[in-house]
């Protein structure tokens, strides 16, 4: 399972009616975070990855994938798949820190809080398990990248929990957007944040993900929502799923279509060779806490959303 934020300040159009991603090999596997411009877009970035993965991604342009290394952007509201051979300007314009387990905390360069966390939940044989509070056993924590297939290097970590038979990888990367413009340089505002799950026992699980974030966008703990297969509306307290669920929900600064300021893209729909997500939730944080499912309902001032993959039979020695 996967998904990608990015951040970029794109013309004010956050209500308007999208072009949905395309599926195909070419498409990334994973959330980014990426700022362009000065809007937040959620990016997918994992064109690499083989089998039945469950990838929870988010980026902030940066790293390389790799080949064929494609990277996934949003120009006037539209999914573009380009390839990455552009030179890249090394300042790093998203700063993204782990909170010790999973949790993952994102500034903009300037230290303005684009993201107050993101962490995601095991739905293992009926129980609902946050990784890493009380169960689990850590092989490793912050980890540095391993260097990508061309021999470059990451920006990142990575970090690896057990609970039972199940092993979780999480890795947040850097990495680089495409150009903003021909001839401009590629910048690193984009994060990837992954999890694989993996059966390492002997005998099959039922196994989901739930990513839970809590939202907040420059100045507002209360950030509401935007969705291309319901235009012209302001989300709060809904459930997309089946029709309704888009390829990407957009967080606005601030519930104005005309004038959202920041606007965060969470990206879902992240090709076919990666498990699209079965649901999105939008509520109000603290909803879900301590069990798998959430429910809707209104932010009142400080909004939350989580992101589910449905459990599924995981049999020995496979991943999602």
């Amino acid at each position: 399972m996967v998904h990608s934020l990015s951040m970029r300040r794109l013309p004010s159009r956050s209500g308007e009616p999208s072009r949905t991603w395309a599926n195909g090999p070419a498409r990334l596997a994973g959330p980014t975070l990426s700022r362009t411009h000065g809007a937040w877009t959620w990016f997918k970035g994992l064109a690499r990855l083989a089998g039945p993965t469950l990838l929870i991604a988010v980026f902030v342009h940066a790293g390389e994938p790799s080949r064929p290394a494609y990277k996934v952007s949003i120009q006037e509201e539209k999914a573009v798949v380009v390839e990455s051979d552009a030179p890249i300007d090394p300042v790093e314009r998203i700063r993204f820190q782990r909170q010790g387990n999973m949790y993952i905390t994102i500034q903009d360069e300037n230290n303005r809080t684009l993201h107050l966390s993101h962490f995601p939940s095991l739905y293992l044989d009926g129980r609902a398990i946050q990784i890493g509070q009380g169960e689990g056993r850590f092989e490793m924590s912050g980890a540095k990248l391993p260097k990508s297939a061309t021999g470059k290097e990451r920006t990142g970590y990575m970090t690896v929990c057990v609970v039972g038979d199940i092993r979780v990888t999480q890795t947040l990367e850097l990495i680089a957007t495409k150009a903003p413009a021909p001839g401009q340089k590629r910048r690193m505002d984009a994060m990837l944040i992954k999890h694989i799950v993996e059966n390492k026992g002997n005998q099959p699980h039922k196994v989901g993900v739930r990513a839970y974030m809590d939202t907040y966008i420059i100045d507002n703990d209360g950030a509401l929502f935007a969705a291309p297969t319901m235009p012209g509306k302001i989300l709060d307290g809904i459930e997309l799923k089946d029709k309704t669920l888009p390829d990407y929900v957009q967080i606005l600064q601030r519930p104005d279509l005309k004038d959202p300021g920041f606007v965060a893209h969470l990206t879902l729909g992240l090709g076919s060779g990666v498990e699209k997500a079965s649901r999105v939730v939008l509520t109000r944080h603290g909803v879900g806490f301590n069990m798998w499912d959430m429910q809707p309902a209104m932010a009142g001032g400080d909004s939350a959303l989580g992101i589910f993959w449905e459990p599924k039979e995981l049999k020995p020695g496979t991943k999602r």
